[in-house]
């Protein structure tokens, strides 16, 4: 499971950079997604069955192997390295937000936590409609 919790702190880290953190109903479904039809699922089925658990709900339907007591010791294991933050509220309002210092600051924050292909001509572009906007 160690590599599927590595996997895990490095999407949460950079949904963190990008201010769109993962909330725990989020954090548990992406787990639950990332195991499912793995050897990981049956893993934890199987250690799960020896100490009692039941895979099916009282309806018959499948229970999601991953669950809350997981989630609080993987972040009691991981605490040190995920970034936790708050996250970004934005404005409802179009016309409040349209202004070019949000939209600097977004192309800014993309450019940062995005991949390392983006290059210096893609990033010239983007200001240059940017300077096109703030004279409208």
């Amino acid at each position: 499971m160690k590599p599927v919790e590595e996997y895990l702190v490095s999407i949460f880290n950079q949904m963190a950079k990008m201010r769109q953190p993962l909330c725990i109903s989020e954090g548990l479904a992406l787990a639950n997604s990332l195991v499912t039809g793995t050897k990981w699922e049956q893993e934890i089925i199987h250690f799960k069955v020896k100490r009692g658990w039941n895979p099916f709900d009282a309806e018959g339907n499948k229970k999601n192997p991953i669950g809350q007591k997981w989630y609080q010791g993987f972040w009691k294991r991981n605490c040190h390295i995920i970034e936790r933050k708050a996250t970004q509220k934005f404005a409802k309002d179009r016309s409040e937000w349209s202004v070019y210092r949000n939209f600097a600051q977004m192309y800014d924050e993309v450019y940062d936590a995005g991949p390392t292909w983006l290059s210096l001509s893609t990033r010239l572009a983007c200001w240059v409609l940017l300077l096109q906007l703030e004279n409208l």
